[in-house]
C-alpha cells in the first residue's frame, strides 16, 4: 500500500515526461520553507481547539465556501501558516503539515517504504487520533503523494476520504491520470464529468454528481459598456512537453494578433504554475484574481482551463480554442463554452463574430445545491 502513495507520479510521467520533476521541485520548495518554519516551532502547531473532535478535515483552503456552511466546531484545516491564520480567524481546528514536504520529497527521489510507513503511523495519531467517530478527510485530488499520504494515515483511524473535483477532466486524456481511484469517493461537477470518470474505470458507486464547489462570482458590471476586453486564461503547458509548449505559444501569439487587429484590448492571465515561463515577456499580463478578471474583462479564451466554466457561470463569454494536439474535449458539446478551432484564430471575420456572442447558458449546480449534495453523502 505504501508504494501506492507515489504511484501516480510514475503513471502520469508516462504521458507527461516533465510532470514528476515539476511536482518534485514544488515539494522541495515547500520543504525549504517547511524547514525554516519547523525551526520556529510551526510544525507543532496543532493547538487550535485541541479538545475538539473534528468531523471534516480539509487539506488546504480551496473549499472555503463549503467550510463556511459547516459548523465551525466540526471543521479542521490541514496546511501551512496561511491556512493557520484562516482557521484561527474562523474558529476552526488546525493541523500543520509543513514538515511533511521534505519527507515526501526525499521518498519521491528514493522510496524507503519502512520510513514512510513509520511517518504514516505518526501522522495518523497526530492528525486523526481525536477525530469524530464519523469523520471525513476532504482533498482536492487523491493522486499526488501528500494527499495519498494523508488518506492512508486517515484510514488507520477509520476516517473516510472524499475527493472534490478541482478541474475539468477530458475523455481524451489517458484514463489512468484521472482522480477518484484512491479516495473512498469523488464529488464531480455534472453528468458529463461523471461519464468521463466512469468510462475511465472509476466505480459508479464512488462517483457523486453534486455540482461545482464554488458559487460563481457575479460581476458588478453586467453587459458591455463600449469596447469589449479579451482575457486569455493561461495554462502551464511548457512544463509538460516542448512540442505542446511551442504549439501553445503559437496559438496565443496568433490569437493576440487577431484580437488586437480588431482594435480590442488583449490581456493574458497566467496560471500560478507559469511563473518564469519565457513567453510571458512581451505579453500584457493581468495582475489579479479570477474575480478581478471577471469584473474587468468581457470575453475569455483558453484551451482546456476549468476557469472557462467559471466565467460562463459568471455570465461572461467563454471561448475554447480547440486543438486536438492537447487531447481536449469540445467544450461546446457540453455547453461549457463557445469554440473556435486553433487553425481559425487568424480569421478576423470569425473572431469578430465570436466577440459579439452572448454567454452560453450553463447548467452546473453550485452554492447551496452543492452543499446539500455533499452533505447527503458525507453526513
Amino acid at each position: 500500500m505504501i508504494d501506492k502513495i507515489f504511484e501516480y507520479l510514475s503513471v502520469r510521467g508516462a504521458s507527461d515526461p516533465g510532470f514528476r520533476l515539476s511536482i518534485l521541485d514544488m515539494y522541495k520548495r515547500n520543504a525549504r520553507v517547511g524547514r525554516f518554519l519547523s525551526l520556529l516551532g510551526f510544525s507543532l502547531v496543532n493547538f487550535l481547539y485541541r479538545k475538539r473532535q473534528p468531523k471534516y478535515f480539509f487539506v488546504g483552503g480551496r473549499f472555503s465556501e463549503l467550510m463556511s456552511k459547516l459548523p465551525s466546531r466540526d471543521v479542521c484545516v490541514i496546511g501551512n501558516p496561511k491556512q493557520f491564520l484562516y482557521a484561527a480567524l474562523r474558529g476552526y481546528s488546525f493541523r500543520s503539515n509543513v514538515d511533511l514536504w521534505g519527507k515526501l520529497a526525499r521518498n519521491i527521489e528514493c522510496l524507503d517504504e519502512n520510513e514512510v510507513q513509520g511517518f504514516v503511523n505518526i501522522y495518523s495519531d497526530r492528525f486523526f487520533l481525536r477525530a469524530n467517530d464519523q469523520a471525513y478527510l476532504i482533498v482536492e485530488n487523491d493522486s499526488l503523494p501528500l494527499q495519498r499520504f494523508l488518506i492512508t494515515a486517515a484510514r488507520i483511524r477509520g476516517v473516510k476520504s472524499y475527493c472534490i473535483q478541482h478541474g475539468l477532466f477530458q475523455k481524451g486524456s489517458p484514463p489512468e491520470i484521472l482522480d477518484g481511484r484512491f479516495a473512498d469517493g469523488i464529488f464531480v461537477y455534472d453528468k458529463v464529468q461523471a461519464r468521463i470518470f466512469s468510462s475511465a474505470g472509476i466505480a459508479a458507486n464512488k462517483i457523486f454528481t453534486v455540482g461545482y464547489y464554488n458559487s460563481p462570482y457575479i460581476p458588478l458590471r453586467m453587459g458591455f459598456n463600449g469596447a469589449r476586453k479579451v482575457c486569455f486564461l493561461g495554462q502551464p503547458w511548457f512544463k509538460y512537453s516542448e512540442q505542446l509548449s511551442e504549439k501553445y505559444v503559437a496559438i496565443v501569439s496568433d490569437l493576440k494578433r487577431g484580437i488586437e487587429d480588431l482594435g480590442v484590448d488583449f490581456v493574458y492571465k497566467p496560471h500560478p504554475w507559469e511563473k518564469g515561463a519565457p513567453y510571458l515577456i512581451g505579453l500584457n499580463l493581468f495582475d489579479g484574481g479570477m474575480a478581478d478578471a471577471i469584473e474587468g474583462c468581457d470575453i475569455f479564451f483558453s484551451i482546456t482551463s476549468t476557469a472557462l466554466v467559471e466565467c460562463s457561470m459568471s455570465g461572461r463569454v467563454s471561448i475554447q480554442v480547440y486543438d486536438e494536439n492537447f487531447n481536449c474535449d469540445d467544450f461546446s458539446e457540453y455547453g461549457y463554452a463557445h469554440k473556435i478551432e486553433s487553425s481559425a484564430v487568424k480569421d478576423s471575420s470569425l473572431l469578430g463574430e465570436l466577440l459579439m456572442r452572448n454567454p452560453v447558458s450553463i447548467s452546473i449546480k453550485h452554492g447551496e445545491d452543492f452543499v446539500a449534495g455533499f452533505l447527503s453523502v458525507a453526513k
